[in-house]
């Protein structure tokens, strides 16, 4: 009783299932290449199983295609052969008969176990007619991959029959036995062995969360003899967020061979490295250097901002959004305005990229995996960038339902309430139109959206934060000259004339900005815009504004039908012109 309140909770769910004969057949998926805690260490996966479920079993076998079969031990191998070559001779197959009877899989017969369809069959036969037989089957997508039964091969379609059949079949069921199927994505398994197979166990094994993560380093920390330089146990944990155990085990032997204690830059750096071999181009981990002090103007949204940021510090997890969305042309600064509002909260934003693949089944496996890494990160800030761009709609077709999958996911995510103050989705979007409605109501991404208009709110801010922000020197002149000039400028805009105004100041070999510079800069930069795109977006922008308080002129003296009607008349326009 004591091993079993000492497994991971995944694992106690799969026992009391088994234990009480809901399923015999599990499918294990997620963080399956981690270790695992048990009793007093921790294991591999595998390990783990044997340790956890098998006692009282005379057989507990591995089976994958890369090394066929492998036993717990080699008395159980014996006895596996003992079975084989009854079988073998029942069969007339004397020859393999012959290669089992000294108690061990000759090399000739091992290679054929490396075939699923030459072993499935007889494992099916072994867990119809053994009992207490454990089998545990690693990769498991490799022997049921996930594509279309068209496309599929015979062989592939009869080894996805034999798979689920042992759910289904009353011999299998009756027995002392269990199986396990390991997959890291579950998308990646054939849909017929993840559907409609009521005696099969879905379980998925979670990243480790903060205290799971704490626990380890500390042990792992003591055993290893390695210290930390300029952090915490407490902050390496938080610093870790993303991590497997494997990982973060791996981080402390760099560190303990090296001979130097663990630095905050290190995990850091080293974490990055990871997170791009593993994930690639689907998340990115900012660390934003400026808070709100850093934006220029726009004091409603920092104070509604400012408020999100205190309620997410106080803890109070009943009191704050589900997700937050800033809406407006591009070059408003909405990605720089998240950006500061994570740096106040002092929370991690991670942004999800896009994970659309063109290969089946690539898409929802890359869904999967951001999925449950982010869920392992919390709390964390999860930004959703041109959310319109990367992600489905429900309904949407024309790419044999990936998006309509796609949308699925992240919506139910984002709409997972146990998450409420631990995740706070963000998303920024120009075209609010084209992204689904259910993903913005409110308790899922759209408790708050926020509008943000085009032209600056004030120009001579925008230009000084950035010149310090780029480390430029401005001479001290008065604005009000250039400000005119730069009238309806958006703070992209305005970037670019400051850089212009540099590059004028390096033509005069000067490291200093000067009023002149600047008055030439914003004379001759012209800006690229179509104003009835710009007037459409802003529109759009207006209508998803969630406080009257953030709209601007003309917007906040318009009705909501004189808004909707603007928005017909712009979009009529802008699609006789062949731009919608």
């Amino acid at each position: 009783m004591s091993e079993l309140l000492n497994l991971p909770k995944w694992a106690q769910q799969v026992r009391h299932r088994y234990e009480g004969g809901v399923a015999s057949v599990f499918c294990l998926h997620g963080n399956i290449r981690d270790l695992q805690p048990f009793v007093n260490q921790y294991l591999p996966l595998p390990n783990l199983i044997v340790r956890a479920f098998t006692g009282g079993k005379q057989l507990v076998l591995f089976y994958s295609i890369r090394t066929g079969l492998t036993f717990a031990d080699p008395a159980m191998e014996r006895e596996f052969c003992q079975f084989l070559a009854v079988h073998f001779s029942l069969s007339g197959e004397t020859a393999l008969a012959a290669a089992v009877r000294n108690g061990t899989l000759a090399p000739q017969v091992q290679d054929l176990f490396k075939n699923p369809t030459f072993a499935l069959p007889l494992l099916q036969k072994l867990l119809e007619t053994r009992d207490k037989v454990a089998l545990i089957i690693e990769d498991a997508e490799t022997i049921a991959p996930n594509q279309e039964l068209a496309f599929l091969s015979m062989d592939d379609r009869r080894n996805i029959a034999i798979l689920r059949n042992w759910a289904e079949n009353p011999k299998v069921r009756q027995k002392d036995n269990f199986v396990f199927w390991l997959t890291e994505n579950l998308s990646d398994l054939n849909t017929r062995l993840r559907t409609g197979t009521p005696h099969l166990d879905l379980t998925e094994i979670p990243y480790p969360n903060y205290e799971e993560r704490l626990s380890f380093i500390q042990s792992e920390l003591v055993e290893a003899k390695v210290k930390l330089h300029d952090l915490t146990l407490e902050q390496f944990a938080h610093l870790t967020a993303g991590l497997n155990l494997a990982y973060i085990r791996a981080l402390i032997m760099e560190a303990k061979k090296s001979g130097e204690p663990l630095t905050a830059q290190h995990v850091r750096q080293r974490k990055e490295e990871i997170f791009h071999e593993e994930y690639g181009g689907l998340i990115k981990v900012h660390e934003p250097e400026y808070g709100l002090d850093m934006v220029a103007g726009l004091e409603p949204v920092k104070r509604l901002l400012r408020l999100v940021t205190f309620i997410l510090r106080s803890g109070n997890r009943q009191d704050a959004p589900m997700g937050i969305g800033f809406v407006g042309p591009p070059g408003t600064g909405k990605t720089y305005i998240v950006k500061a509002f994570a740096k106040e909260v002092g929370l991690p934003l991670v942004e999800v990229g896009n994970v659309r693949e063109m290969w089946v089944g690539a898409s929802e496996r890359n869904a999967d995996k951001v999925i449950a890494l982010l869920r392992s990160m919390v709390p964390v800030i999860v930004l959703y960038d041109e959310i319109d761009q990367a992600y489905g709609r429900r309904g949407e077709i024309g790419d044999s339902g990936v998006s309509q999958r796609l949308w699925a996911k992240f919506s139910t995510f984002m709409a997972d309430i146990s998450l409420r103050g631990l995740m706070l989705t963000v998303w920024a979007t120009n075209r609010p139109d084209l992204v689904d409605e259910a993903i913005k109501r409110p308790d899922r991404a759209g408790d708050i959206k926020i509008p943000l208009f085009f032209a600056a709110e004030d120009p001579e801010a925008v230009l000084k934060i950035n010149a310090q922000k780029r480390g430029f020197k401005l001479e001290e002149f008065g604005f009000a000259p250039i400000v005119e000039k730069v009238k309806g400028f958006s703070p992209a805009e305005l970037n670019a004339v400051l850089t212009q105004a540099r590059w004028f100041a390096l033509e005069d070999n000067s490291t200093v900005i000067t009023f002149d510079h600047l008055m030439r800069a914003a004379t001759t930069y012209t800006p690229s815009r179509n104003e009835q795109m710009i007037a459409y977006m802003e529109a759009l922008a207006a209508l998803e504004c969630t406080d009257q308080r953030l709209l601007v002129s003309p917007y906040s003296e318009m009705s909501r039908e004189e808004l909707m009607r603007r928005t017909r008349e712009l979009r009529f326009e802008l699609a006789s012109q062949g731009l919608l």
